[in-house]
């Protein structure tokens, strides 16, 4: 069989996250983790896009420039996580990125930890909401397995998105 080749932008503010330097590393590190425990039929290559270190940054505040866009259009999968602490902005440039991804039919997976999702995002995304990072990860493993391609990846998504509640206080 044919190696599969999957390239996924992590666009988000850049955050300290669960004891990481970088909520990136939180989920590349789960990420690989669950993919040791299932059985993929063929070969698969993940790349994870990070602008971190796959962009010039330069120093102190990180910005959006060119090598952002192109590292989506090269890329599967955005996976765009909302992490806000209170009082600050919203992250433009993972706007940014997540809009060019659309833009050019890429999955668009958005990830909160959040209890409440602006309602601009129900349409915003590949049909992927995701509350909390776990549950971000879970998608992204279930596409990897079955293939972005696969209708048998977007039913478990959808799945799993009715067991989702909703609290609200």
């Amino acid at each position: 069989m044919a190696k599969r080749n999957i390239t996924i932008y992590l666009a988000g503010r850049f955050m300290k996250y669960r004891g990481y330097p970088d909520w990136r590393d939180y989920l590349v590190e789960k990420i690989n983790e669950e993919l040791e425990d299932i059985p993929l039929g063929q070969e698969v290559d993940i790349k994870f896009y990070d602008p971190r270190t796959d962009t010039p940054q330069g120093k102190g505040f990180a910005k959006f420039n060119d090598c952002d866009r192109e590292g989506v259009l090269s890329s599967d999968i955005v996976f765009f996580f909302d992490i806000a602490p209170d009082n600050v902005q919203e992250d433009p440039g993972a706007v940014n990125e997540a809009t060019i991804g659309i833009e050019n039919s890429k999955i668009v997976i958005f990830c909160t930890e959040m209890s409440v999702i602006h309602p601009m995002f129900g349409n915003y995304c590949s049909g992927a909401i995701s509350i909390g990072m776990d549950s971000g990860i879970e998608f992204i493993v279930t596409l990897v397995e079955h293939g972005i391609d696969s209708f048998e990846a977007y039913h478990q998504m959808v799945e799993k998105r009715k067991r989702l509640r909703l609290v609200y206080s």
